[in-house]
């Protein structure tokens, strides 16, 4: 849908990035299903933003594992089961289809997982266990300030509502 859904956008070009996310899920699901349903559509829209935005900078957000996996879909395929397994499959698909198409990652779900692993209380997500709390959507805005600027993000004066530690 969003390769012609966004064609007039990316037509009217003068980006300066372009951001790219696949469906929350859809990347972590079996190689064949990921294959078929993201991967072209992926390459398209890259090259539809090359073709009228040659200077953007196409920019994949890796996306992070569902806090306890994701059993519903785990039952058709096992490594969804879990936070790591669906992690790490998230993880591998956004690295390919960046490489392939020439593009940079802003890896959100890996800094997700370092900070899981590091600082277990930060809750990073709301309480459905898939989508950002306010610290969770701090953490990735980071991350894009990064991929963008190329700086430490740790140079971010601006906290939002979190305190100097969390926001550090």
């Amino acid at each position: 849908q969003h390769c012609s859904v966004s064609l007039p956008y990316i037509q009217q070009g003068n980006w300066d990035y372009v951001v790219l996310q696949e469906q929350s899920q859809l990347p972590s699901f079996p190689e064949s299903q990921f294959m078929q349903e993201s991967y072209p559509y992926a390459q398209e829209l890259c090259s539809l933003i090359r073709q009228y935005n040659p200077d953007a900078k196409i920019v994949f957000y890796m996306t992070w594992g569902r806090k306890n996996g994701d059993p519903q879909n785990g039952q058709y395929y096992p490594p969804l089961n879990t936070y790591e397994g669906m992690d790490s499959l998230l993880h591998a698909r956004y690295l390919i289809m960046a490489e392939d198409n020439d593009a940079c990652v802003s890896p959100v779900g890996a800094v997700w997982h370092s900070i899981r692993d590091q600082y277990p209380d930060m809750e990073l997500y709301q309480s459905d266990g898939s989508h950002p709390s306010y610290f969770g959507s701090y953490v990735a805005a980071c991350s894009f300030y990064t991929s963008f600027t190329g700086r430490n993000p740790l140079d971010i004066q601006w906290n939002g509502t979190l305190d100097g530690p969390s926001a550090d």
